[in-house]
């Protein structure tokens, strides 16, 4: 694993650890959630404006 992201000196090192060893779906689930509901909101703030 510390070998392959040694190799990919780009900036989506957490990309490749997430697919090399995921933690746990729920994690995952709720930081997506968390981004959807921030992007309502957003959305909802600018169209009230």
């Amino acid at each position: 694993m510390q070998l392959e992201l040694d190799l990919t000196p780009r900036r989506d090192d957490n990309l490749i650890r997430l697919m090399l060893q995921p933690p746990s779906p729920l994690v995952v689930d709720d930081t997506a959630h968390r981004k959807l509901d921030r992007y309502r909101r957003d959305q909802r703030r600018k169209y009230k404006a």
